[in-house]
């Protein structure tokens, strides 16, 4: 519940607004979404508030600095801006930038934080209005952010698709368009005169480059209006759709919606033409809703389709199925689950029958969704199937090595539904490793002459128990005698083996290891391919390459926070910037992961100053650190001295924590 009376804030900033209508609407548009949003929804007020800033900064960087926006986060680009902005509204620019990231968190937002930035919003429009302002627009407040006034002669043309003189920006009805098509060819020139004709009687200010001098200043108007507009309509046809031109002017409004949520809209037109796009529009417009033309006899279509169009309000990426939860297992039926080389081979090697399958994986790399696809193909192979989590038992169920077999043939028992259970064949007199082993031959595989699947998840909790090196030389024992005597029912039994630590570490006498033997098998990151297919299945919030690579490198391809990237930005309607600069805040999505790392080097003194050193541009300092480092997924490399933070963002959390 929020007390706050807005009233002050909302009457200033509405001021502000209709100084900067005439002047930068998109700046308006979000000033006054700010404002409206005030009464109901705090946190949406302040992610508009920083939207207002972006917009500046995007002027900024265009006008001043001669760049694009690009792809840096707010605050480090803030720290360029020093000699184009005083320190005062740089400071406000700072502080809005900071206080509207709260927009985006589920925590509840105070009345303190918002009066706040609003406050700096406010200042940063005062500078802008007034200051720079004065230098940014000489020829008052009509002329465009970032475009030069045109030269008397070039007015018709600066004007958009009229000729006439008078037109200007929309009645408050209409809307700011763009459409986007290939000169002299047909039916694509009739069809945009017409478009052009109805779409300005219907009162809304329509763009089409019609200019015939070529230059930097016309590929700067060109942007501008496309940028400006409030929806771009593309004109799609057989000979259009190869125009290197059309692909240009289509990849800056898509860019410009991904940087200010939707905005301009693109609205497809096909004319005539249903074949796939070329790859160089198809993750623009493929999967979009289009306009289809197939004749003169679809003009009224046409032209209704694209007023529809105008009228509905644009949408989210759409998935193509529905979200999932992103912790824990993936689901057997999951639309999600991303397939790497492993699966196949783990599958291959369970129809194999070999004796040991080791799988190995830092945590949250996805090993328990491997082992259930895997016992799930076995199963409708008619493979009998046992699994062992060891996470899931108790501590006093690791008391003893008695206690921990007995534990796991009882188990077993249940899943495989026996009649004997270990308590019945179970003889005090005989050591626990004869008593297990007995128990596994005659009740479990001599009965049956099916192959056996038993998958162990969780192994590492054996390496810190006293008596896991008995469990794990058992293990092995087995492996030996499936090569000696082939005949014993061991040969029928495969051990699939999930863990994460290197097992080296804590096995002295690799004789008795189960982790130097069988098939080996080691679970990798996703791929940019898996990354890219996985994008297209969550409807394609990613839809620029630059946008891709920024998130390939933040995270690159790290399984669980992969998918919880990709789920916040289509379920939470997140753009990637806005995710990136909250990506590691102790408050942020992926707060609970990156906790969990920092208390498990607190635990450990000695690993922490590993990862100082590896942070520092130094070399881990020794192999037993290094492998630990890497099985905890924290650390990525071939050896200690090419050691590296797995991802950019443990990097950047961990530099900010340890420093």
């Amino acid at each position: 519940m929020h007390d706050h009376d807005w009233m002050t804030e909302c009457r200033d900033l509405q001021l502000y607004c209709e100084r900067l209508r005439g002047r930068t609407p998109a700046l308006a548009e979000e000033v006054e979404a700010t404002v409206k949003l005030l009464d109901h929804d705090l946190g949406a007020s302040l992610v508009r508030a920083r939207r207002a800033l972006e917009v500046i900064v995007i002027e900024l960087c265009e006008c001043q600095l001669e760049r694009e926006r690009g792809t840096e986060p707010l605050d480090k680009l803030l720290t360029g801006f020093k000699k184009i902005v005083p320190d005062s509204p740089l400071a406000a620019m700072v502080y809005l930038n900071k206080l509207g990231n709260l927009g985006a968190h589920p925590k509840p937002i105070r009345d303190k934080d918002v009066r706040q930035a609003l406050a700096a919003l406010a200042r940063v429009l005062d500078w802008y209005l007034h200051d720079y302002g004065q230098d940014a627009d000489p020829q008052g407040e009509g002329s465009l952010p970032g475009v030069q006034p045109s030269e008397p002669e070039d007015a018709a043309v600066r004007q958009g698709s009229s000729d006439r003189d008078d037109q200007g920006p929309p009645e408050p009805h209409g809307k700011r368009l763009a459409i986007l098509y290939k000169r002299r060819v047909e039916p694509d020139g009739r069809l945009l005169q017409m478009l052009e004709s109805s779409l300005t009687a219907d009162g809304h200010w329509v763009f089409v480059d019609r200019h015939l001098r070529m230059g930097v200043e016309w590929a700067r108007e060109i942007e501008s209006e496309i940028r400006a507009a409030d929806a771009v309509i593309v004109l799609l046809s057989r000979d259009s759709v190869t125009s290197e031109m059309l692909m240009y002017e289509v990849e800056i409004a898509a860019k410009a919606a991904h940087e200010h949520e939707g905005k301009p809209r693109l609205l497809p037109v096909r004319l005539d033409f249903e074949d796939p796009l070329p790859p160089e529009l198809a993750p623009h417009l493929e999967r979009l809703q289009y306009v289809l033309w197939r004749g003169t006899d679809d003009d009224g279509v046409l032209l209704d389709g694209v007023g529809k169009a105008l009228i509905d309000s644009p949408v989210r990426p759409v998935p193509m199925h529905p979200l999932e939860r992103d912790t824990g297992a993936v689901p057997l039926d999951s639309n999600f689950y991303v397939v790497r080389r492993a699966d196949g081979e783990l599958e291959t090697a369970i129809a194999r029958c070999d004796s040991i399958v080791l799988v190995k994986g830092a945590r949250q790399m996805g090993k328990t969704s491997l082992l259930a696809r895997a016992i799930q193909g076995a199963r409708q192979r008619g493979t009998r199937v046992l699994l062992t989590d060891l996470q899931k038992l108790a501590a006093d169920q690791f008391a003893s090595l008695d206690v921990f077999l007995r534990a796991i043939a009882e188990i077993m028992a249940d899943q495989l539904d026996l009649d004997v259970f270990p308590e019945d064949v179970w003889r005090p007199g005989r050591s626990p490793n004869t008593n297990f082993e007995r128990y596994l031959r005659r009740e479990v595989l001599e009965p049956c002459p099916e192959p056996l699947l038993w998958a162990l998840d969780e192994v590492d909790r054996l390496f810190s128990c006293p008596f896991g090196g008995d469990v794990l030389a058992l293990f092995r024992t087995w492996h030996n005698e499936c090569a000696l005597d082939p005949g014993k029912p061991w040969r029928r039994m495969t051990l699939a083996i999930a863990y994460a630590t290197e097992a080296h570490l804590f096995i002295t006498d690799p004789n008795q290891s189960p982790f130097n033997v069988g098939t080996k098998l080691e679970l990798a990151d996703f791929s940019r391919e898996q990354v890219a297919n996985l994008n297209r299945r969550y409807g394609s919030p990613l839809r620029e390459p630059a946008e891709f690579l920024q998130l390939y490198s933040l995270l690159n391809g790290q399984p669980y926070l992969t998918r919880r990237a990709l789920n916040l930005l289509v379920s939470d309607g997140l753009r990637l910037p806005d995710l990136e600069a909250v990506s590691d805040c102790d408050d942020g999505p992926f707060a609970d992961h990156l906790r969990r790392l920092l208390l498990m080097l607190g635990r450990e003194p000695t690993l922490m100053e590993a990862v100082q050193q590896v942070l520092a541009g130094g070399a881990c300092p020794d192999y037993e650190r290094f492998y630990r480092l890497r099985s905890a997924g924290i650390l990525a490399g071939d050896s200690k001295d090419t050691a590296r933070p797995r991802c950019g963002l443990y990097e950047r959390y961990l530099r900010r924590q340890l420093a």
